[in-house]
C-alpha cells in the first residue's frame, strides 16, 4: 500500500480515528487496551469511519471464523491497512495520540468493558 490509511493526529482528526480489531490473542487484547487508552475509538464492526484494522496473524493468514473473514475482506477492499498487534501499536503510537478517559464503551474480551478516551 503506497499511502497508510492511519491518519496523522491533526486539530480535526484527533479522537476520531477508529480502529477494528479481530482476534482474540493476548497480543491482540493487550494491544487493544493500549489503542483504548491512547484514545482510538475502538470499534467491533467495518464502519464508513474505520481507519486501520489490527488483527492476530491467524486471522490476517485467513485462519478465522467467516464472519472476520468477511470483516477483513471488505476492509482490504476499501484499503485499510491490516495489521498485526505489533505493526499496529507501532503504527499507532506514531500517530501522537493522548487522551482524556471519559468511560466505558466496548464489553472488553472475556467481560467487563473497555474504556473510551476522547479529546
Amino acid at each position: 500500500m503506497s499511502e497508510s490509511s492511519l491518519r496523522e493526529a491533526t486539530p480535526t482528526n484527533v479522537g476520531k480515528q477508529r480502529i477494528l480489531f479481530l482476534g482474540s490473542s493476548k497480543r491482540l487484547l493487550h494491544t487493544r487496551e493500549w489503542a483504548a487508552a491512547q484514545g482510538f475509538q475502538v470499534v467491533g464492526e467495518p464502519v464508513a469511519g474505520v481507519d486501520c484494522v489490527i488483527a492476530d496473524e491467524d486471522v490476517l493468514d485467513g485462519i478465522c471464523t467467516p464472519a472476520q473473514s468477511v470483516q477483513l475482506a471488505e476492509a482490504r477492499s476499501r484499503g485499510l491497512d491490516c495489521l498485526s498487534p505489533e505493526e499496529g501499536r507501532r503504527r499507532l503510537a506514531e500517530t501522537g495520540h493522548e487522551g482524556e478517559y471519559v468511560g466505558d464503551f466496548l464489553p472488553a474480551p472475556g467481560g467487563g468493558q473497555a474504556q473510551a478516551w476522547i479529546f
